[in-house]
């Protein structure tokens, strides 16, 4: 017979399992210039901005390796090569309401709508999580 003792006793462990989907919020302050200002500065000149220390550089040269400068407009290349126009916050919100509400197809959900705006040619950092606030 094997015998438990107090030390050999392994207490349980106690978790709780989110029953609905997480989405995670970021709090930025508005400072006017589009969400890729600072990869199209870097694209543009080679140079990072003035506030950045040596590690905000190197995730922002790793980030900038994504995108593709031709002009004045800046792609972010998808994973299957094809090139997404970035867009600011206000043509976003267009851009949403104007697929979502029937020009460009029926109302969806938000994958779908995040998905069709993809397809469109679209792109911007926050495109899921833009697309859930708004359906």
């Amino acid at each position: 017979m094997v015998s438990i003792t107090k030390e050999n006793l392994i207490e349980p462990f106690e978790f709780e399992i989110a029953q609905g989907p997480a989405h995670c919020d970021v709090i930025d302050a508005v400072d006017g210039k589009p969400w890729y200002a600072d990869i199209k500065h870097l694209l543009q000149t080679g140079q990072f901005p003035a506030f950045t220390d040596r590690h905000d550089r190197r995730t922002l040269r790793r980030i900038a390796t994504h995108f593709f400068l031709s002009g004045e407009t800046l792609y972010h290349r998808s994973f299957d090569a094809t090139l997404l126009r970035c867009v600011d916050e206000n043509e976003a919100q267009r851009l949403m309401e104007e697929v979502h509400e029937g020009n460009c197809g029926p109302h969806m959900n938000e994958l779908m709508l995040a998905k069709k705006l993809m397809l469109l040619g679209y792109f911007w950092s926050t495109m899921k999580t833009d697309c859930v606030k708004h359906v």
